[in-house]
């Protein structure tokens, strides 16, 4: 397996879009879990779902995503960009 791979949090499936979703969480009122999605996460996030796409062999649009957890707010991050 290749070095530059990172682990996925959860892969899910909407329609004809896998979505690799990075969950990130945080209580502190003076950080928020949002900063801790990096440049180099994403593209560790990237580089393992271009990679989990051809080990299984699809051919399917994907997305990268986030999933922001504050205390017990939740917001969802589609189509995180670098």
């Amino acid at each position: 397996m290749p070095e530059n791979l990172g682990e996925i949090d959860i892969i899910a499936q909407c329609d004809d879009v896998l979505h690799f979703i990075e969950v990130k969480s945080g209580k502190s009122d003076t950080f928020d879990p949002v900063y801790n999605v990096t440049p180099a996460k994403l593209r560790k996030v990237i580089n393992s779902a271009q990679y989990y796409l051809k080990v299984k062999q699809l051919d399917l649009a994907f997305s990268i995503d986030a999933l922001i957890v504050r205390g017990d707010e939740v917001e969802f991050i589609e189509n995180v960009t670098l």
